[in-house]
Order: C-alpha cells, then sequence, then structure tokens
C-alpha cells in the first residue's frame, strides 16, 4: 500500500500470513516490521505508514481505525451512566 497518513490512530492485527507493515519518518527514515498471524501494531495518528504482503501466500488481517473524539461509554445501569466521565471532570465540579 502506498504510503499515506490519517488524522486518527490505525491498528493492523494479522489474522493469517504475513504482512510488513513501514513506518516513516519525515526526513525519509523507514522502520518495517513483519507481522504474523496474531501479531498486532499500532500506528500514531499522522504517522506516515503503508503495508505489504512480500510473500505469494495470502494475508487476512484486521484493520481498525480509530475516531478522533470518542464518546464515552454507556451504560444501562444509571449509577454507571451518571459517573462515566468522572475522569475528565474537573477536581470538585461537574
Amino acid at each position: 500500500m502506498d504510503r499515506h497518513t490519517h488524522e486518527v490512530e490505525e491498528v493492523f492485527f494479522v489474522l493469517q500470513g504475513h504482512l510488513t507493515v513501514f513506518f516513516e519518518e519525515e526526513d525519509g527514515r523507514r522502520l518495517d516490521v513483519t507481522l504474523g498471524p496474531w501479531d498486532c501494531v499500532s500506528c500514531p495518528a499522522g504517522v506516515i505508514h503503508g503495508y505489504s504482503n512480500d510473500t505469494v501466500e495470502p494475508v487476512y488481517l484486521q484493520v481498525m481505525a480509530g475516531k478522533a473524539d470518542p464518546e464515552f461509554m454507556g451504560y444501562a445501569d444509571q449509577t454507571l451512566f451518571d459517573g462515566r466521565d468522572a475522569h475528565v471532570r474537573s477536581p470538585g465540579g461537574e
């Protein structure tokens, strides 16, 4: 795959086969990593990256992309729902 970036995190999870994933600095320095079955790697937002299958075997992978502003988890229990954002509230405030 051609070099590219995303405004969100992207995760590669290899299910079968071997995949070469690369990460590149803006100055051209590059790191290539070969992933096998059940290997996983995360690429932070804004980092130049890509991947290729350099083998004759098929590669099956799951690609997951983040969300720039994720929503807080929802709960059926009202008490848990009311406290779901407590970790981001200012101390002593709501």
